[in-house]
Formats: C-alpha cells, structure tokens, sequence
C-alpha cells in the first residue's frame, strides 16, 4: 500500500483499484462459461500484477473491438439477473468502460485484457506509487513462511 500526505491527513493509496477488482471479479462469475469441465476462476497475484482469470472467451461472433465499444451478449441470464436485483451489476455492457475509469481516477495503470486458449483474462497493474523494493518487506517474513511453500 502506498500514501500520499495532503496537507495534515495521510491518504492511504490501495496496490490495485478495488472498485476495478470488484467489476472484473462479479463479470467473472457472470460470465464464466461452465459448461468448461475442470476450469474455474482464478485469481493470481504476482509480485508485479494480478491477473484474474474466467473460463471461457468472449461468446461466438464476439470480437474484443465490440467488447471495449460496450456490446454485451450474456452468457448466464440467471446469474446476471439476480446479480442485478443484488446491485452486484448495472447496466450491460458497462463493466469495460467502468474498470478504465476507475483506474484512471485512481492514478492506476491501465489494465490488460486476453483471451487465452479457453480462458478470458485480466490483468491489473499496481499503483505507481507502490514500492517493491526488497526492503518493503517485513524481516520476519522468511521466519514466518512454511517450509512446504
């Protein structure tokens, strides 16, 4: 986590955008296609970014122009619905342009987005005012590691 300091108060500054996360992470489970055996979600962080994963590419005829441009084909009806009457989901086709915007607001990097082989990714990069440098990290991690990692 990094900080800014404005004026007498510190403004804690999240590693990645939460609000982003949060659009990727309900679109994930909204449009996972689970008719794909033994594939899953996955939510991967690497010291450098964090990727999440759904199984399955955009739908047929889908091209990622029309996906930035806000076309949206549903693949789980049921799924969208209830996440619509929970407020988990607005309007369709949104979710794109909303990710971009809240990483722009928040001074993030803009996040990548890959259809690899029966999978559809994103990618979110950590704030630039992050600090990764190995004295960021606490001295008694290698103490507290379990051996079997």
């Amino acid at each position: 986590m990094a900080a800014r300091i404005g004026g007498m108060r510190r403004q804690d500054i999240p590693e990645y955008p939460e609000v982003a996360i949060r659009e990727v992470l309900v679109n994930a489970i909204a449009h996972a296609d689970y008719s794909l055996t033994g594939m899953r979600i996955i939510i991967t962080i690497y010291s450098d970014r964090m990727e999440i994963q759904n199984p399955g590419m955009l739908p047929f005829g889908m091209t990622m122009e029309d996906f930035r441009s806000g076309v949206s084909k549903v693949r789980n009806r049921v799924i969208v619905r209830v996440f619509r009457e929970l407020g988990l989901m607005e309007e369709w086709g949104s979710g794109y342009r909303r990710v971009l915007a809240a990483c722009q607001k928040g001074g993030y990097p803009d996040p990548g987005w890959q259809e690899m082989g029966s999978a559809f990714r994103v990618i979110f990069y950590p704030h630039p005012d992050t600090d990764y440098s190995e004295t960021n990290v606490p001295v008694n991690v290698p103490v507290n590691v379990p051996v079997n990692v």
